[in-house]
């Protein structure tokens, strides 16, 4: 609506595009680039510094050789949100928070300059259960972008050790819960 004013024929010439390219969600269009960063007391209150007790968070980090092209964060935020059962709790220019299903997982998705990090909270299984479809994700995007990627960890609080997110994707969540501890 901003940016095509009143223009209804435009939008709706344009809307299939948005959809195949992976800049629309449940029939929402996104430009995350128009919309204002996440002021720390807006993250704070979606995203607490504690994990809950119980509870296991699982950080999912890619950088890249250079900033990445316009397309690619916006296409990983509308997967993101078009995940099965998903409630967006927080939603700005660079970071987004949404619970995940019915098992109660939160996950957040942080855009920097030249990397992307997406944590994942919930019961320790699920937490990794989680993880293995947000690496999917990530996947369908760099097989888009592939050039950008340089490197790619997958760990939690607890780690003795990173993870690849070839792992993630090869092992059942009980095999990287015990993977990731050691």
């Amino acid at each position: 609506k901003i940016l095509l004013g009143d223009n209804m024929a435009t939008f709706n010439s344009l809307l299939p595009l948005m959809k195949h390219f992976g800049l629309c969600y449940s029939g929402s269009v996104i430009f995350p680039t128009e919309l204002p960063p996440a002021q720390p007391d807006e993250v704070a209150r979606c995203w607490p510094e504690v994990v809950p007790s119980g509870g296991e968070e699982i950080s999912v980090t890619i950088e890249y050789s250079q900033e990445p092209p316009l397309g690619l964060p916006e296409t990983m935020v509308s997967r993101l949100l078009s995940m099965e059962q998903t409630t967006c709790r927080l939603l700005t220019k660079d970071t987004v928070v949404v619970h995940v299903g019915e098992n109660s997982e939160d996950v957040m998705y942080r855009r920097f300059a030249t990397s992307e990090e997406i944590r994942i909270r919930g019961e320790p299984e699920k937490a990794w259960r989680q993880a293995q479809a947000v690496v999917k994700e990530i996947e369908a995007c760099r097989d888009e972008f592939p050039a950008l990627y340089t490197s790619n960890r997958v760990g939690s609080e607890g780690a003795s050790r990173p993870l690849s997110i070839e792992a993630v994707k090869r092992h059942v969540p009980e095999d990287l819960l015990r993977m990731s501890r050691g």
